[in-house]
């Protein structure tokens, strides 16, 4: 993910977050709160799920 914030110094900095996260998808996934690189800590099952949706 990227994203940009006109102001600077401390207003300037944009921080990464999850909007929501399931117990499961808290095991599946991580994101960087600074970089914004989400992490895949896992394989994906698509025979569990063909499509998955993260709100950030």
């Amino acid at each position: 993910l990227t994203a940009s914030d006109a102001d600077e110094g401390m207003n300037g900095q944009v921080m990464y977050s999850f909007q929501t996260l399931s117990t499961k998808g808290s095991q599946m996934y991580k994101l960087d709160h600074d970089t914004g690189t989400i992490t895949l800590l896992q394989s994906l099952d698509f025979e569990s799920g063909d499509s998955y949706e993260l709100e950030v």
